[in-house]
């Protein structure tokens, strides 16, 4: 007598989404993990902090509740460092992105040339901003500097580090030349995906180069600009390196940012409680700038496609 063999049993769609949400959650462990470490822990790590006084010499920890919270927020330096800072982004991230779309054009339109301008141009953003700082201290040097004898000589502007007036723009000034080049290459990326079918139509319907690029190109350079912004944004409003180098916040506190005021609080006077209190407030900006324009983008878009 002879045993018929049955096939296996198919798996139901329910296993096999189980299967898959399980396989996921496997690989993502440790990168999860690894975020957790790396970002979660140290964001907790400083909020709990911003409610103690710690003495880094005896190693003493007290809580103080929201005594540093009310020292900070009702302290002057932090209303003005604030402004300053939101002023310098202000100024930074629309130079940075504007700036890198133009050079991402001009260089797509030139063929094969074109390389050679996007390693010189991306150059800066390769660089270490502390060490460049230094340059651009000497370039701003009184007098005898580069600025000094050719802007100053035009328009008046002398002394610009040793101005209350001028600290910050000559630290915005760096701050663009630094960042152009990533914002450039985000653009660059992009343009690769503007449909050229779509450009050819537009060629034959005698549209000339600027309506191609205002109603061809730019639309769909979009979530580009989107990055690139989240991108200049981010970097605009931590700026530190350049204040630490050219200016050290001053002179009388005009070119103080939020990162520099924490680096003053925290490590100059090693008061680390209020100093977290101002990186907690660095954060919660940073985070609402961002969320606010990748909303915008997704609206944007949103409006785009109805």
């Amino acid at each position: 007598m002879t045993t018929e063999t049955l096939p296996p049993a198919a798996a139901t769609p329910a296993a096999t989404a189980g299967g898959r949400r399980s396989a996921a959650g496997l690989l993502l462990a440790p990168a999860v993990a690894a975020m957790s470490a790396l970002i979660v822990l140290p964001i907790v790590a400083v909020l709990a902090l911003s409610f103690f006084h710690f003495d880094p010499l005896s190693q003493r920890l007290q809580w103080v509740g929201v005594d540093n919270w009310r020292a900070v927020i009702s302290g002057g330096p932090l209303r003005g460092a604030l402004l300053r800072t939101i002023g310098y982004a202000a100024v930074v991230v629309p130079a940075q992105v504007v700036i890198g779309l133009l050079l991402a054009v001009l260089i797509d339109s030139v063929g094969r040339h074109g390389a050679f301008w996007r390693v010189v141009l991306f150059l800066p953003s390769a660089c270490t901003l502390a060490a460049m700082a230094v340059v651009w201290r000497w370039l701003f040097y009184p007098n005898d500097g580069v600025f000094d004898l050719t802007v100053g000589r035009t328009v008046g502007a002398y002394d610009w580090l040793n101005s209350t007036g001028l600290s910050l723009a000559a630290v915005a000034v760096v701050g663009c030349w630094f960042g152009i080049g990533s914002s450039m290459i985000v653009f660059l990326a992009g343009l690769t995906t503007v449909s050229s079918t779509t450009l050819d139509a537009a060629r034959m319907d005698k549209a000339s180069a600027l309506q191609r690029f205002w109603h061809v190109t730019l639309p769909a350079l979009r979530p580009a600009g989107t990055f690139a912004t989240v991108i200049a944004i981010g970097d605009a409003l931590r700026v530190f390196d350049q204040v630490r180098v050219m200016t050290q916040g001053g002179p009388l506190d005009s070119s103080t940012t939020l990162s520099y005021l924490q680096y003053t609080i925290g490590v100059e006077n090693l008061d680390i409680g209020s100093g977290a209190v101002v990186s907690v407030l660095l954060l919660v900006l940073t985070l609402v700038a961002i969320a606010t324009q990748l909303r915008l983008g997704r609206d944007h878009a949103s409006a785009v496609a109805r």
